[in-house]
């Protein structure tokens, strides 16, 4: 007798971030997809505040009819949150491009983000769950810190972050690794399971265009509400606008969208120019030399861009 694919094939997923626009696009693929079991949701400090970001992620999953899946709030920066309203714009003051959804029904799950992680890595099989983190690293940092033991029972981390090019938010270090470069560099000098960082390389490549978005629009009422989200996005370059997180998300579902090769990252945390920079080495083959790490440095758009007309 065969089995169906859902009962043993999906990959059990926690998603780690703070919800703005290209964020919403990622809930709504792993909500989607017949390849994906999302079992979390943990919130982060973002371009908004982690209030905002945790209502956003209560409200997207509302409109994905997906309300069963816990939502849980991780570490609250209220200093930084003041600092980033400088750059709240990009995403809208909301963090969803001043759309205004429906408000959820839902409950904010009681548990601390880091004891999400950890009670689900407790309760599965050791190799069952992947993580990804789209936002800054500063909750899976301090669950590395607090439950050291439960790393290896990581399946595979994605990281979306850093860059071995130019920068967003300098010329030299992008978003999410300089909104707390300290948590990143622990995670990258100390992890221990297979882990993947997705940075500016290639999501600045993963565009969608408005026909994308009309084609959305007509697919389904949610569709066409993340469409007006990412219209509202002001992260735009001339093919038009990257879905970072939705890309390094994708690769759970399609391991062949991106092309990678390993490297020890180093983030730099001094207060200079390099602030927040990575450094990627992709000689040095040495364990002495701290965990290597698969870093994508090509996309098959091809790919991604069917997977998106597939779910969205």
């Amino acid at each position: 007798m065969s089995s169906s694919p859902n009962s043993f094939s999906r990959r059990k997923v926690i998603l780690d971030c703070d919800v703005g626009i290209d964020d919403a696009v990622a809930l709504a693929l792993l909500v989607q997809s017949e390849k994906i079991q999302l079992l979390a949701v943990t919130t982060n400090t973002g371009n908004v505040s982690i209030e905002k970001t945790t209502r956003n992620a209560l409200d997207v999953l509302s409109l994905l009819n997906a309300q069963s899946i816990p939502v849980a709030k991780g570490v609250a920066r209220p200093a930084f949150t003041i600092l980033l309203e400088n750059y709240s714009k990009i995403h809208g003051l909301n963090g969803i491009g001043e759309v205004e959804l429906p408000a959820s029904e839902q409950l904010v799950d009681q548990r601390h983000a880091v004891e999400v992680f950890a009670e689900l890595l407790e309760e599965e099989p050791a190799k069952s769950i992947s993580i990804a983190v789209v936002g800054p690293l500063t909750n899976f940092a301090m669950f590395m810190k607090s439950y050291p033991d439960l790393v290896n029972k990581i399946d595979r981390l994605i990281v979306m972050g850093g860059t071995t090019s130019n920068g967003n938010i300098t010329p030299v270090s992008e978003f999410n690794i300089w909104a707390d470069p300290f948590s990143a560099k622990y995670v990258f000098d100390n992890v221990s399971c297979p882990t993947s960082m997705v940075g500016l390389d290639v999501t600045r490549l993963a565009t969608v265009n408005e026909e994308e978005l009309a084609r959305w629009s007509r697919n389904s009422e949610w569709g066409s509400t993340i469409a007006r989200m990412v219209r509202g996005y002001l992260d735009i370059n001339s093919n038009g606008w990257p879905m970072h997180d939705a890309l390094a998300v994708s690769i759970l579902i399609d391991g062949s969208i991106l092309a990678c090769e390993n490297a020890r990252i180093r983030v730099h945390t001094d207060g200079d120019d390099n602030y927040a920079r990575t450094y990627c080495d992709f000689e040095t083959e040495a364990e002495s030399s701290g965990p290597q790490i698969s870093v994508a440095l090509g996309v098959d758009l091809q790919k991604f861009n069917a997977l998106l007309t597939e779910l969205m």
